[in-house]
C-alpha cells in the first residue's frame, strides 16, 4: 500500500528509509516541494552529503566519491520529471531501477518522477517500488470517499490556522462533495477551490470576512504582496489573494487596473524604491524571479470572469514562486529567460495606456536589477541585449 505524500509529511517515518520513490503528478503542485524540501531538510540535520550526478545515475548510485573516502554518508536525489533530467538514458533509469529492486544500491536513494514518464511503465519501476526495503509515495488523486481524510491530513499542513476549523463544517462539506468529480481532481484542484471557497464566502459576508483579513484592509496591496513575497507560506498567500479580491470584487476595478497595481508594485519592490525596507536597494534574486512571473503570466482578457479567470491565473504564479527552491536554478533554465526576453523585447504601443506603461515599468526594473546581479547568467545577456542601462521611455 503506498503512502500519500499528505501522509508522509503529517507522520514522517522515525526510522528514515533507506531508498524512497515518489510518483507526484505534473499537473499539481502543492506538495512535491514541500516533501523535496522535506527530505533535503533530513539530509542537512542527518550529515548526509547529496552525491553528484555529472556521471548519471547508475554512476551515482554505486560509483565512488572523494564523500565515501572521508566516511560522509551520502544520498542520491533525483527529479526525472526535471528539466534538467531529460537527457538522461532510459537504460540508465532502468538499470538504477533494478539496482534499487534488487538491493544492489550502495547509496540511500530518493528517486522523484511524474505520473506520465516512460519509467512508470516499465517492469522495473514495478520491481522497484514493491520492493520491502522501498518506502513508495504517491500523490493522490482526491474523491468523494477520501476526501475526509485526506482533508484532514491537508488541513495540519495548512499555514493558515483557521483551515482546519472550517473544514469540519457541514456547509464545506456539502461544497465539496458537490465539486468533486466522479472521476475525482487534483490536490492543486482542491487547494485553488478551497481558496476560492473562502473569497466567496467573504463576498457574501463580509463581517465574517472582516474576521479573515481585518490586516488585508488596513493595508495597501505594496505591503501585502511583499509580505506574500517574503514569507512564502499559505497564510500569506491568502492574505494577498483577499486583498487582490477585494479590488475586483468591493472596489469594482477593471483587470487591466488590478494588472497595472500589480506590475507597478511589482517595479518598485524589484527595483527596491521603497524607503520602508532597509534591503530596498539590493538586488533579490527572489524578487527578480517575481518580477519575471508577473510578466510572463497569462493574464485572462477583459471578457473572461472578473473574479475566477483573473484570480486563478494570479494563484498560479503565486504557487509557482511558493514552490521554488533555489531562485538561480530557476533561473538558468533556458525557456524561462527567453519567454522574457520576448516579453522585453516587444515594442511598446505607441500610446500606452495604465497596464502597458506599467509593464513597461516592471521592464525597466528588471533590467537595472539585472545590472546589480551581474552578467554570468545567459538570461540576464538575453534580457539586457547590449545595453543594460536603456531604458525604454514611458509615454
Amino acid at each position: 500500500m503506498p503512502l500519500t505524500d499528505i501522509q508522509f509529511l503529517a507522520n514522517p517515518p522515525r526510522d528514515f528509509f533507506d531508498h524512497a520513490i515518489y510518483l507526484y503528478r505534473k499537473d499539481s503542485w502543492i506538495l512535491k516541494h514541500k516533501v523535496k524540501r522535506y527530505v533535503l531538510a533530513v539530509a542537512q540535520d542527518r550529515k548526509w552529503v547529496v552525491a553528484p550526478m555529472e556521471e548519471g545515475l547508475q554512476a551515482a548510485i554505486n560509483g565512488s566519491s572523494l564523500f565515501e573516502i572521508i566516511g560522509a554518508e551520502q544520498i542520491v536525489f533525483c527529479d526525472i520529471g526535471e528539466d534538467s533530467a531529460r537527457q538522461m538514458q532510459s537504460d540508465d533509469i532502468e538499470g538504477s531501477l533494478c539496482a534499487i529492486a534488487e538491493g544492489r544500491a550502495e547509496k540511500r536513494i530518493f528517486l522523484m518522477a511524474p505520473t506520465d514518464h516512460p519509467v512508470v511503465a516499465m517492469d522495473s519501476w514495478s520491481r522497484a517500488i514493491s520492493a520491502s526495503h522501498v518506502v513508495f509515495i504517491e500523490e493522490p488523486i482526491v474523491t468523494k470517499a477520501n476526501f475526509t481524510g485526506l482533508m484532514k491530513s491537508l488541513a495540519s499542513l495548512s499555514d493558515w490556522n483557521e483551515l482546519p476549523r472550517l473544514a469540519r463544517t457541514r456547509v464545506f462539506r456539502d461544497h465539496f462533495s458537490r465539486f468533486i468529480p466522479e472521476s475525482g481532481c487534483t490536490l492543486s484542484g482542491i487547494s485553488m477551490e478551497i481558496d476560492r471557497f473562502v473569497l466567496r464566502r467573504r463576498a457574501k459576508a463580509p463581517s465574517q470576512g472582516a474576521n479573515l483579513s481585518f490586516a488585508s484592509k488596513r493595508q495597501t496591496i505594496d505591503i501585502t504582496l511583499r509580505s506574500f513575497l517574503d514569507q512564502r507560506n499559505e497564510a500569506a498567500l491568502s492574505e494577498v489573494l483577499i486583498h487582490v479580491d477585494s479590488l475586483l470584487f468591493s472596489d469594482m476595478l477593471d483587470t487591466s487596473d488590478v494588472t497595472a497595481r500589480l506590475y507597478r508594485t511589482a517595479a518598485s519592490i524589484v527595483g527596491g524604491r521603497d524607503r520602508r525596507y532597509k534591503n530596498r536597494a539590493m538586488a533579490n534574486l527572489g524578487y527578480y524571479v517575481w518580477g519575471m512571473l508577473m510578466l510572463s503570466c497569462d493574464w485572462p482578457s477583459a471578457r473572461d470572469d472578473r473574479r475566477g479567470g483573473f484570480l486563478v491565473a494570479f494563484e498560479r504564479i503565486c504557487r509557482e514562486f511558493m514552490n521554488i527552491v533555489d531562485p538561480q536554478v530557476w533561473l538558468r533554465q533556458t525557456h524561462r529567460w527567453q519567454r522574457i526576453a520576448i516579453e522585453s523585447d516587444r515594442a511598446a504601443d505607441a500610446e500606452p495606456g495604465k497596464m502597458e506603461s506599467a509593464r513597461l515599468d516592471l521592464v525597466n526594473a528588471l533590467r537595472e536589477c539585472s545590472a546589480l546581479l551581474g552578467a554570468s547568467h545567459g538570461w540576464w545577456a538575453a534580457l539586457n541585449g547590449n545595453d543594460a542601462n536603456e531604458r525604454i521611455p514611458l509615454k
